[in-house]
């Protein structure tokens, strides 16, 4: 590796780190992604990618915020690179009788939402194929000039004129202008260095898919349960599991059998049925509703966007808009400060 200084490095390739270096390089920056995405199972593909928070009405209005227009955001981001990113506008039916917050929160946030039998059918939302975004997006980017470096970054050193990448563990070394720590899961170990400390630890997620053929739901089917998330041609997701203590990060037989006896609950025609498949993937879980968004030092050299938990895809476009205008010295959609550390 070149001692040298260059512009600005992203560590972290899922949807937080490309987006955001999409957004670096419209501003025409020079950009770096750092991506072990091999060792760490991110959550971006392992992800369901519905484009709503569960149960939206349960976040906090800073949350919506930044997922309000998901839909919207993935729609013109496809269009603007001429790629199909899966991005399916099916609707979401939400299994629930909770009338009231509903009703209070789609008033607030101008949203439309039908009651139904069931529960509540909000058509405006929808799903992607969020492994069809990464590696699109990726390509793009490559062939856009941004450089990806498939190294582990260890440590974040601060010299007078620049910042160091350390990588692994190695004592090699990088220097570059800007950095932004978009690490997910492993965010909160290159930071606590720094003085920042973040509630942000790995949480892992197993999910199915499922030949549901004629049984698949046409929409994003959601309950407390589970959800269920149709792929086409009768392929159907469903997830997820909750675990913030693990021993692996890989798939195992106590999550695939927990998932099967929750899916056969909410469908009984599942019943005699196994899954095709089964993986996991590792959440930056997280103590509050809202991601960290925000400078780490007072010079404004190094950058934090992480802590999204369960809803980095559909917060990822806002996320990484709102970043990096604050970088940029640009106009603010709107007041990060909900996204610094309280």
């Amino acid at each position: 590796m070149t001692e040298r200084v260059a512009d600005v490095a992203v560590i972290g390739a899922g949807a937080i780190g490309l987006l955001s270096a999409l957004e670096l390089l419209r501003r025409g920056r020079q950009v770096t992604v750092f991506d072990n995405a091999p060792a760490r199972h991110p959550a971006s593909w392992a992800g369901g990618g519905i484009l709503s928070p569960l149960f939206p009405w349960r976040y906090s209005d800073a949350l919506t915020l930044l997922t309000r227009n998901a839909v919207h955001d993935y729609q013109s981001l496809a269009a603007d690179l001429s790629v199909d990113i899966g991005v399916l506008p099916q609707g979401l039916l939400a299994v629930t009788d909770e009338d009231h917050d509903v009703r209070n929160w789609c008033q607030r946030h101008d949203m439309h939402a039908e009651r139904r039998p069931e529960g509540w059918f909000f058509p405006a939302l929808g799903s992607l194929r969020n492994p069809w975004l990464l590696g699109r997006l990726r390509e793009h980017l490559q062939a856009s000039g941004v450089l990806f470096i498939s190294r582990q970054v260890t440590r974040i050193r601060d010299f007078p004129s620049a910042l160091g990448l350390e990588l692994d563990g190695a004592g090699n070394e990088c220097r570059f202008r800007q950095i932004v720590v978009a690490a997910g899961a492993w965010s909160a170990g290159l930071l606590s260095p720094w003085g920042v400390q973040l509630p942000v630890t790995p949480v892992k997620g197993q999910m199915l898919l499922w030949d549901l053929g004629d049984d698949c739901p046409d929409t994003v089917w959601l309950s407390d349960s589970g959800y269920f998330i149709p792929r086409g041609e009768g392929l159907c997701l469903f997830g997820s599991t909750i675990e913030p203590d693990f021993d692996s990060p890989m798939p195992d037989r106590q999550g695939y059998e927990q998932l099967c006896a929750r899916a056969r609950v909410l469908k009984p025609e599942l019943a005699g049925r196994d899954p095709q498949a089964i993986w996991a993937g590792m959440r930056p879980g997280n103590t509050r509703n809202e991601p960290y968004i925000f400078p780490a030092d007072e010079e404004r050299r190094l950058w934090v966007n992480t802590g999204h938990y369960r809803n980095g895809l559909v917060a990822a476009p806002a996320s990484a808009r709102l970043m990096v205008q604050w970088m940029s010295g640009e106009p603010l959609e709107f007041d990060p400060t909900p996204y610094g550390v309280l």
